[in-house]
């Protein structure tokens, strides 16, 4: 029972590491921040999931890992797409694809997909697939809701959206890990199954 508990440990550490990201914690939630953009005191976290698209999608693609960027802001309210965009241009290898719905004037961005280092994913609508990216806000990083767009929703101080690729029919919320208290939880018992086993 010990080695099994110890090898699901070095699982999940295996899981959380990333080269260049760093541990940060909100809502209880630690998530691996690969940069953070903006400055000022209110502060979001975006959510970019590829859901899987080499099993999941129909036409292929490449991607399959989930990836968080924090954000901060100050002062007049910001649209989810103000914050993708500042996003974008601070970081070299992410490029979101979107469609501009509305004007130069009045934008209404559809996101497409996005590429980000060397995954890179664009939905395809066909006959047979029906591919594209859904948008979720939370409040917490643990219930999530319908966004009803990325350049209507205005950034919420401490709170999350998420970009999930959706195959057909699939209705998959952002994967973010359990909240910080589970996990002390399971180091607990971690270490009463190392007392047990000393005795």
């Amino acid at each position: 029972m010990l080695k099994r508990v110890f090898v699901f440990a070095g699982m999940l550490c295996a899981l959380a590491a990333s080269a260049n990201a760093a541990p940060y914690t909100m809502d209880g939630m630690t998530v691996d921040i690969e940069s953070w953009t903006g400055s000022g005191a209110s502060e979001t976290i975006l959510v970019l999931d590829y859901n899987d698209v080499e099993s999941n999608s129909g036409s292929g693609g490449t991607g399959n890992g989930v990836y968080y960027f924090g954000y901060n802001w100050d002062g007049s309210a910001r649209t989810v797409w103000d914050m993708m965009a500042d996003i974008q241009a601070t970081e070299p290898t992410l490029d979101f694809h979107a469609t501009n719905w509305g004007t130069e004037s009045e934008p209404n961005y559809f996101v497409d997909g996005w590429a980000y280092g060397t995954d890179d994913y664009t939905a395809v609508w066909d006959s047979t697939y029906s591919e594209w990216v859904k948008q979720w806000l939370s409040g917490d990083g643990q219930t999530w809701v319908d966004g009803n767009g990325v350049s209507a929703d205005t950034l919420v101080d401490g709170g999350w959206t998420g970009l999930v690729f959706q195959y057909d029919g699939s209705n998959d919320a952002p994967q973010v890990p359990e909240p910080a208290s589970l996990v002390l939880l399971g180091a607990g018992g971690l270490a009463l199954l190392r007392r047990r086993s000393g005795k």
